[in-house]
């Protein structure tokens, strides 16, 4: 009877250790993927930061009336027209079945 328990004991001991181990796994993954999307969210609002900068300064040129190159025009169009899309990295953590 002893032994069994004992051996139950290993067992259980040895299926922690296992679960510790994938989800110190999972966790590293986890923070490895909301660092990626974080470093390219963060290069996505710099870019429509300067989509803003751009559609401001064509607003300038309207508003003012003044002369401007159709180089500094065109510069500024190709800005504004950009589209900075947000594409995070998705996991499979869900669908492997090891988050419940």
């Amino acid at each position: 009877m002893l032994g069994i328990l004992l051996a139950l004991q290993v067992n259980n001991f040895n299926q922690d250790r296992k679960d510790n181990k994938k989800e110190q796994q999972i966790l590293n993954q986890l923070k490895i993927d909301f660092s990626t999307n974080l470093a390219q969210l963060e290069q996505k609002i710099a870019n429509r930061m300067k989509i803003i900068r751009a559609a401001n300064r064509i607003f300038d040129y309207i508003d003012k009336g003044a002369s401007v190159s159709e180089d500094s025009l065109y510069l500024q169009l190709s800005i504004f027209i950009g589209a900075p899309t947000f594409k995070p990295i998705e996991n499979n953590l869900i669908n492997s079945g090891d988050i419940l």
